[in-house]
């Protein structure tokens, strides 16, 4: 069996809250990152020794924070936005077609829905696969969590807007031959 927390990282800093941010760099908030401070305290106490995480600052630097060390894993970053990145729903009133049916929705310049879930599926089997014998943690987004938690589940992507994704939320999800379950959903703490 294979154990994975898996974390969305700390709500970005104030100018960047509320926007599409796919391959943005935002920073991320600084109160946000100390708590995952304490979850590294509890992800130790658990036997969690290796940490992935996406490329992208607001994920690497709470991976950091966790005091594990940590391994980059591009198949984790967030979906490219494309030419909505960096804009609210509000500019762009077609992103809310994201939303209702993922694999339907073009995103203009950015990243088609299906090479996305493929990237990310792909990404969470290359951990599987490596860490099979201890817990792992996947610090990522958004929009990646809820892949991997709807595949889990058994969801359609049509579906995965349903699961609540907070910032700073923790996840655990068990993976066994043949079958997933999963044991947490948007958690503030284990």
């Amino acid at each position: 069996m294979s154990r994975v927390y898996l974390l969305r990282h700390a709500e970005v800093e104030p100018p960047w809250r509320g926007l599409l941010l796919g391959r943005t760099d935002a920073p991320p908030d600084a109160a946000g990152v100390q708590r995952f401070v304490r979850i590294g305290q509890m992800l130790q106490e658990r036997g969690v020794k290796t940490v992935f995480t996406s490329p992208l600052l607001r994920a690497k630097a709470c991976a950091d924070a966790l005091g594990l060390g940590s391994h980059v894993i591009p198949g984790l970053a967030e979906i490219d936005f494309g030419e909505w990145e960096g804009k609210s729903f509000r500019d762009v009133p077609r992103a809310v077609s994201l939303y209702e049916d993922p694999s339907s929705t073009t995103i203009p310049g950015g990243e088609s829905f299906d090479w996305f879930a493929t990237r990310v599926r792909e990404a969470i089997n290359g951990i599987l696969m490596r860490e099979t014998e201890r817990p792992s943690c996947v610090v990522s987004h958004g929009v990646v969590n809820r892949v991997i938690l709807a595949e889990a589940m058994g969801l359609a992507h049509k579906r995965m807007f349903r699961i609540a994704q907070d910032p700073g939320c923790i996840n655990l999800v068990d993976y066994g031959a043949g079958w997933r379950c999963v044991r947490l959903l948007n958690a503030r703490t284990l």
